[in-house]
């Protein structure tokens, strides 16, 4: 019994995860926490550029509001954003700006590449 439970909140937090990446570039945020408190539930996005998902004057952010309210229902979102501080650290970010750099030069410099990418982790 209480494996089903456990087994629709991880489904509904992929689903909110899975919407706020598709409102939001992949690539500006790292990860998501959902947290249950008395006024509603929280949603911590974690970001290394916090600007791209705030947006102007706070517009994605309504629009994430909004739209959790609407789609999944939730009572009260919070939707903050929490800097990542070590942006080396965090594989999400350092795997998108690898890619980044696979698309922007090609797999020609592959070697470069990923040296330079460790040298930025060490």
């Amino acid at each position: 019994m209480i494996e089903r439970q456990i087994i629709s909140k991880k489904m509904k937090e992929n689903l909110i995860e899975s919407y706020i990446g598709e409102l939001i570039s992949d690539k500006a945020y790292s990860k998501i926490e959902i947290k249950k408190t008395p006024m509603g539930e929280r949603v911590l996005v974690y970001t290394s550029k916090p600007g791209l998902v705030v947006g102007r004057a706070g517009s994605n952010i309504m629009k994430l509001t909004s739209g959790l309210k609407e789609k999944f229902g939730l009572e009260n979102p919070q939707v903050e954003v929490v800097e990542v501080t070590g942006p080396n650290l965090d594989p999400k970010s350092v795997g998108d700006r690898i890619v980044t750099y696979f698309e922007k030069y090609g797999p020609k410099r592959f070697k470069s590449i990923g040296y330079r990418a460790l040298q930025d982790i060490i």
